[in-house]
This record gives structure tokens, sequence and C-alpha cells, in this order.
């Protein structure tokens, strides 16, 4: 006997003993409809694709990229969203299969495969959804501290953010290539919070902190005008050149003048690209999904958020040609 079937019988007993059934056939239509609503809710349930994403802290843009995804998806997904502790924790947790999707800074990726044989692992193990806007590294130095180029950063006292957080990972990479700096070994190099970093290159215990994030950060949007008296941006001069072995991480990219109430004028600054990642073990179907989705919308996303102004085929088509690997259901999706 199958269950709408059991259920009709039920319905029906109950209806004829509390004197519902009226002999107008009325008790078995309710019971059939009944049926009907319980296997048409529970097909809807099993219709339902439940998608884990880690982001970064709660007030930041990586989570609200994810709330936004969310809604793009729309009702056919449920996505689980997750606070972390930024990019190499992402990257960490998506290539050993612990969450379906992470949002991840390429420049961790990049020092993933230059590491140990576990690590690499965990990189190679991780595709490309889609593109999100490129992240700055603001090096915040103050004025009088004789910092005119990247290369006058070694030997300076500096905040490197928390250790494997996204700016802790372009000031690692950055520094060894520019200047043959270990950020774990030197001296005066302190892995603090960027409102501990702040507080210090303030009042001159620092000469410099690292904050690498996509523009208009809600923290050094928040940081005062009066901060632009001790305080800039370092910018690289025009015709700069990326280090041999950061170029196919870096490019150079301008902070717009008054991005910041308290910078008044442009810089230019090392900028990495930010992704949408899958593991590798998603299906082709689901990631063709998710793809649909987001294509489909990147106008509509793109005005919500800049984290979202890069995402298009033709980006994605350039991308693949410098063999970032997207996931094969992506490039299925969009024909390439």
């Amino acid at each position: 006997m199958t269950r709408r079937v059991l259920l009709r019988l039920l319905l029906t007993c109950f209806c004829v003993i509390s004197g519902c059934n009226r002999g107008d056939g009325s008790g078995g239509a309710q019971a059939d409809a009944a049926a009907s609503g319980t296997a048409s809710s529970e097909l809807s349930a099993a219709k339902l694709t439940t998608i884990s994403i880690l982001t970064g802290s709660r007030s930041g843009n990586y989570y609200k990229a994810a709330t936004e995804l969310s809604e793009a998806l729309g009702s056919g997904f449920v996505l689980d969203i997750q606070e972390s502790a930024g990019s190499f924790d992402n990257i960490t947790k998506l290539g050993l299969g612990e969450v379906d999707l992470a949002i991840a800074q390429f420049d961790t990726v990049k020092v993933f495969l230059k590491l140990e044989d576990k690590h690499r692992r965990m990189a190679e193990a991780c595709a490309v959804i889609a593109p999100l806007a490129y992240e700055h590294v603001h090096i915040l130095v103050r004025k009088d501290g004789g910092i005119n180029d990247p290369k006058d950063l070694a030997g300076k006292k500096l905040s490197v953010g928390p250790k494997h957080s996204g700016s802790w990972i372009s000031a690692w990479s950055l520094m060894f290539h520019l200047n043959k700096v270990n950020i774990e070994t030197a001296k005066g190099v302190e892995k603090l919070s960027y409102q501990d970093s702040i507080a210090k290159l303030e009042s001159g215990q620092l000469d410099g902190m690292f904050v690498t994030t996509a523009l208009g950060m809600p923290f050094l949007k928040d940081l005062p005008t009066a901060l632009g008296q001790k305080v800039r941006l370092l910018s690289l001069s025009k015709g700069f050149a990326v280090p041999p072995g950061a170029a196919g991480t870096y490019t150079i990219k301008p902070i717009p003048g008054g991005t910041y109430r308290w910078q008044p004028t442009e810089a230019l600054a090392f900028a990495t690209p930010s992704y949408l990642l899958a593991n590798r073990k998603m299906s082709k179907p689901q990631a063709r999904r998710i793809a649909e989705a987001l294509y489909g919308q990147a106008e509509q996303l793109g005005k919500k958020s800049l984290l979202w102004t890069s995402l298009s085929r033709e980006r994605v088509a350039r991308d693949i040609f410098k063999r970032v690997p997207y996931h094969v259901g992506v490039k299925a999706q969009l024909g390439l």
C-alpha cells in the first residue's frame, strides 16, 4: 500500500468518525487533497539543494557577497553562510572538502601552490566558479616614516595583519619578492588586528601596515579625516614593475583620490583578484546551475556590490586563456 493511499484511508476514516463525511464524496476529496498536498511538500523539500560557503567576518565584504549570492540563487538553493578567519582558512577547508564554496584572494591560492604537498593539494582541489573584484593591497605609512617606495619597507616596524589573514598573505608574498624579507622571522614585524595597527601607526609605534581588501572597506572608510595629517597610502611610482616572481599574481591598479576621507589624492597600489571557488568534486550540473544564476544576473549583482563588477563571460574567457582553473560546469554553461 502506497503512502498516499494509506493517508487517504486514514483521513477518510477520521472524517466519517467526526461526522464530516456528508455522503457527497467530500470526505474522499478532502483526503485526496491532503495526501496530494503532503506529497507536493515532500517533493519541494527534495528539490532544495543546501550548499555551504566560507566567507570572512560577518562585517566584511565576503560575507556581504555571500548574502547577495544567496538571493541570486533563488528558492532552489539553501546557502549555509559561514564566517571564517579569511582566505587561508577558506582554501584549507574547501580543499579538504569540508565546505562546497569559498571566497578567497588569488594570491592565497598561489602561496598554497608554492608550499609543501599538503597545501598544494588543497589548492589543486579548488576550481573557480566566478571572478570577483580585485583586492587592493593598501599599505598605510606614516608621512614622517621615510617610506616612499616598497623597498623602503625593509627594516621598518610593520603590522601585516593577523596570521593567515588576506593582508598577511599579501605582505608575506610581496615582502619576499620585493625585499627578500621573510615576515615570519624579520624583526619589527607584528601580526596585529586592524584596530591595533592603526592605533600604533598613528602614535608612531609603527611605520606602516598592510590591509588587503576591495575598495571601500568600512574600516578604512570610517577612519577620520584628521588621520591624513600623519598617515598616507604608499603610492607606487608610474612605471613601477611588479617583480617577476609576483607578476602572475599581482597587477597595479589605482585607488582613486577620495575613496577614503583621509586620502585626498590617487594612489597606485598592488592588486590581486579574488574568486568564488568550489571544490572540484562539485558535480557538473550543480556548478552549471550556480553559474546560470550568477552570470544571468551579473548586471543586477554589479549594482549591489563592487565585488561583483568583474562578473562576465568575457572576463572568464580572459582568465581561461591565462590558465585560471575554472570548474568544468562553468565552462560548459558559458560555452567556453
